[in-house]
């Protein structure tokens, strides 16, 4: 009897059924290996540099769906949020260097292929080393996040982002002319904001 033909009329030779299946099995690899080589800022870890209010290296992991935590050290520049309300509190423009920890909430929209928004909220903790050697400074907050990011079709993305919200200072208060500490109360509430532009090359996730 012969079994070559089937009822769908499509003809069976020894050998052509495991050589389409090894042809699909390699072209499932390489799409799947096309995709690992572009940018995915989604669900990825990542290893970058920011330039803006905080200057240095940065480190974002991602822990679950749309949640983070990102690591920053280098050298920042900031207006004195506290400059207009005691006179104490001088210069207008300050500069050191130090380390934030954050925890955020992110969501992507993709407007094109490669391009995003992107919207969030975040909770950050810094800490100045040099700004107060005796005391050095310390700031928390919450912000809100909303940027625009740009994938590459390797794994480096390009991202613009602004953050805004409440933010809290311990610091101490010292007149610009004696070095001394003013007696006014810490902690001080402000209007905290940020302005950055990172880059950031991304590392998959290993399923296992």
């Amino acid at each position: 009897m012969d079994l070559s033909h089937t009822s769908t009329g499509l003809f069976y030779e020894p050998g052509i059924l495991s050589e389409c299946t090894h042809q699909h099995s390699s072209l499932v690899k390489q799409t799947h290996s096309s995709d690992t080589d572009k940018a995915d800022s989604v669900n990825s870890h990542s290893i970058g540099i920011n330039v803006g209010w905080l200057n240095g290296v940065s480190l974002k992991f991602h822990l679950k769906k749309n949640v983070y935590l990102q690591t920053d050290l280098g050298l920042f520049y900031s207006a004195n949020p506290l400059y207009f309300i005691h006179d104490v509190f001088g210069p207008f423009l300050y500069l050191g260097y130090g380390g934030q920890v954050c925890i955020l909430y992110e969501s992507n929209f993709p407007m094109k292929p490669n391009v995003s928004w992107i919207t969030g909220i975040g909770m950050s903790f810094f800490k100045s080393i040099d700004s107060y050697p005796d005391s050095p400074a310390f700031k928390s907050g919450i912000s809100a996040v909303l940027g625009i990011e740009w994938k590459f079709k390797i794994p480096l993305s390009i991202r613009l982002d602004t953050r805004q919200g409440y933010g809290v200072l311990f610091a101490p208060v010292r007149n610009p002319k004696t070095k001394s500490v003013s007696s006014v109360d810490c902690p001080w509430h402000f209007f905290d904001y940020a302005f950055v532009l990172s880059f950031y090359y991304h590392f998959s996730k290993k399923n296992n």
